[in-house]
């Protein structure tokens, strides 16, 4: 399956200007991906998402998951590992999270280097010619596999209504007990205390009608 990339203006960064629009084939190959489903809608330096279909065994229905590769300059590999570990924790304990899955040699974090287009077997032109010959790759990061919970996609403001928060309240509770309860030395390794994330720092900002919304259902839980 071919790659599609958006290039911007040369100034900008190799993270900033790489819109990819699906995944490599080598993480194809990796997570026995069956299809894809869409493409992804982010770019920049956030996460690509993409809905996916995973290849089953006989006799058993495929599996809906979701491929998330996370370019370097949005988290490192150590950060986007300790995720996953912390996933993995709390799936065993029963919580309802979207549980990692491995790739077929067993990791759960894979490296994702792109150094051209041609690389992913897309049709060369005058834009992958200059890539290529760049000293640094087009997109370095990391890639894991999440099994879905089912679900449907949330709805906004519409769905901001005392049950709903109820039930999100009540998972964060028990997200956090087993957060408390798993604490080590080494529980944080590669991972930023809440207080210094960017997107949180962000999302405090954000003055919202729907955060206003929120909180005002909040108020009634």
């Amino acid at each position: 399956m071919p790659m599609c990339f958006i290039l911007s203006p040369p100034h900008s960064t190799p993270h900033q200007t790489m819109h990819v629009t699906l995944p490599p084939a080598s993480l194809l190959r990796s997570f026995s991906i069956q299809s894809v489903r869409g493409t992804n809608k982010q770019s920049g330096n956030l996460n690509c998402v993409w809905e996916c279909i995973l290849t089953s065994n006989a006799g058993t229905p495929p599996v809906l998951s979701y491929l998330r590769m996370t370019p370097t300059a949005h988290r490192s590999k150590q950060e986007v590992a300790a995720e996953v570990a912390w996933l993995l924790d709390m799936s065993d304990a029963g919580l309802s999270v979207a549980r990692p899955l491995p790739a077929a040699d067993g990791r759960f974090v894979v490296d994702v280097i792109i150094n051209s287009l041609a690389d992913e077997g897309s049709s060369s032109n005058r834009a992958d010619s200059e890539a290529a010959a760049a000293a640094t790759p087009l997109w370095t990061g990391v890639a894991a596999m999440f099994r879905s919970v089912g679900g449907r996609p949330f709805v906004r403001p519409a769905d901001f209504t005392a049950p709903i928060v109820r039930a999100w309240a009540d998972l964060l509770a028990r997200m956090h007990l087993h957060a408390i309860a798993r604490q080590s030395p080494s529980a944080r390794d590669g991972r930023k205390h809440w207080a210094e994330d960017a997107v949180l720092r962000s999302a405090l900002k954000d003055e919202a009608a729907e955060t206003a919304g929120l909180r005002a259902c909040l108020l009634q839980v």
